[in-house]
């Protein structure tokens, strides 16, 4: 949960540690972890879109990030390996350095693995079980793709929530 030393958890996450799910989730379970991690992803500062929502974006849809920012959130390209010309000067040479570190993949990634393991610990692993992938024993697919296979699993409102 770190990148270059940063502890987005302890460091950033308004909740370092998800409300606990004890047994089977259901929709109001659901709904409290997920604005929990919509609470830690906008806590990071990004400068993809307006800047002012974080990676709010990694927790939900294109349609619902599009109704709490008028910016796209668009996630960066993969910026290949880094080159530096050869006549490049050593202050040039740092800021390319600098610019490739700050969209580089693995600092997005270390931020989304933070919020997964986040899910990790709150659900109980055997509702998580269709999700891992058999080899490697991971949970697949992004935040979102997590929530809204739980949401659907086992999150559905009962007439009682209504």
């Amino acid at each position: 949960m770190t990148s270059n030393g940063i502890n987005y958890r302890d460091t950033f996450f308004e909740f370092p540690d998800l409300t606990k799910i004890h047994g089977e989730p259901d929709s109001e379970s659901l709904y409290k972890i997920r604005n929990e991690l919509q609470a830690n992803a906008k806590s990071v500062y990004s400068n993809l879109s307006d800047g002012a929502h974080g990676h709010l974006a990694h927790v939900m849809t294109a349609t619902q990030y599009g109704l709490v920012s008028n910016m796209a959130f668009v996630r960066p390209a993969h910026p290949g390996t880094l080159l530096i010309p050869a006549a490049t000067t050593a202050a040039q040479s740092q800021v390319l350095r600098e610019h490739h570190k700050e969209f580089s993949f693995p600092r997005g990634r270390r931020r989304k693995k933070a919020l997964i393991q986040q899910i990790i610990k709150s659900v109980e692993a055997p509702y998580l079980t269709a999700i891992r992938d058999r080899v490697s024993n991971s949970l697949t697919g992004t935040v979102q793709q997590i929530l809204d296979y739980l949401q659907t699993a086992y999150g559905q409102i009962s007439p009682q929530m209504l």
